[in-house]
């Protein structure tokens, strides 16, 4: 072990609250998550000199490939939009759409359950970086990541999906592939609700439960809030370029008016319901589903769909809706070649 490496070590221990960190050892093995990893970032930029762009863990996840990185002359500093999840496979690529946050390492359980064979891209928001502009309307999201996703997979069928408000921006990217002339193979929506909410109206829907169910709500809410304290508390600290992409999402999702879709949508809808969206069990999608709506029933709530062990479970569901239009696609290319 060198200088670099020890360092690297000793950073990777206080963040994890972990001791005996190895060289070779897995960082997201380790319980590492986004926030953590922003942490570490910043501690390893600090001592470098340079920025690192955080999605470079999904790439280097362990000290030793970490150390290799650092020591070349020059290295990425612009945060990407698409980021290879996960890059190998024989299938027709998955493009999933970052959350209100905007980082898109939360998606690497999902992908890994996915199996090697199915790749995976996360699109992340421009202007994490503070280098280049934050976009504040889902159409100009839309539109750049089209772009983005064109370098791997020129023409479709194209499977796309969002988590959160991240969903709006899959669903734009689809209305503008389909007036392109492309075909969507898939619309996946994680959890992403049609309806805006304000205080008021969260008011008036708490006004409106018994009184046993607002008990029941109370109770699970602190739950919630005890189990991510220390979460809540590191969003507080969150680099100034996180924060104005943050309030970005925030502003674009609720400016946004979505047209009706001609096509499919698949909505993936978590078991354990927020109190805004409890009243709508189709999320509002029926309206503008033309094409139809396919709901997804998995386990957990809006904050843990993505962990251990609720994420196996979506994986397995969102495995066989990405099988769908690959077998269409095949039998397609028979009929025609059985015509021909």
């Amino acid at each position: 072990m060198d200088e670099l490496e020890f360092q690297l070590v000793k950073i990777w221990e206080s963040v994890l609250g972990k001791r005996g960190i190895g060289v070779r050892d897995n960082f997201w093995e380790h319980g590492g998550h986004s926030l953590i990893a922003l942490r570490m970032m910043r501690r390893i930029e600090k001592m470098v000199g340079k920025e690192l762009p955080i999605a470079t863990l999904l790439q280097v996840p362990t000290i030793k490939e970490l150390a290799k990185l650092l020591r070349q002359s020059e290295w990425p500093t612009v945060w990407p939009s698409l980021v290879a999840v996960q890059s190998r496979g024989s299938k027709a690529p998955f493009f999933c759409v970052h959350g209100v946050g905007g980082l898109i390492i939360g998606f690497r359980d999902l992908a890994r359950h996915l199996g090697e064979d199915q790749p995976f891209y996360g699109l992340q928001a421009q202007g994490m970086d503070g280098k280049r502009p934050v976009l504040t309307r889902v159409e100009d999201m839309a539109t750049h990541y089209i772009q983005e996703i064109c370098k791997v997979q020129a023409h479709g069928p194209y499977c796309l999906g969002g988590l959160c408000v991240g969903g709006w921006v899959a669903y734009e990217m689809a209305q503008q592939l389909r007036a392109q002339g492309e075909e969507v193979g898939l619309l996946a929506m994680l959890d992403t609700y049609t309806t805006h909410w304000s205080r008021r109206s969260l008011i008036i829907k708490l006004l409106r439960l018994s009184p046993s169910q607002s008990v029941a709500f109370a109770i699970r809410k602190a739950g919630v809030y005890l189990k991510n304290a220390g979460i809540i508390m590191q969003m507080q600290f969150l680099p100034p370029a996180l924060k104005e992409v943050r309030e970005a999402l925030h502003l674009a999702s609720a400016n946004y008016a979505p047209r009706p879709y001609p096509g499919r949508i698949t909505f993936f809808r978590p078991a354990e319901k927020s109190i805004r969206d409890s009243d709508d069990p189709q999320a509002g999608w029926v309206e503008l589903a033309v094409g139809g709506l396919e709901i997804v029933d998995v386990p957990g709530d809006h904050n843990n769909i993505l962990d251990e062990p609720q994420v196996r479970v979506l994986a397995q569901r969102l495995k066989v809706c990405l099988e769908r239009p690959q077998n269409d696609s095949r039998s397609n290319q028979m009929a025609r070649s059985d015509s021909s």
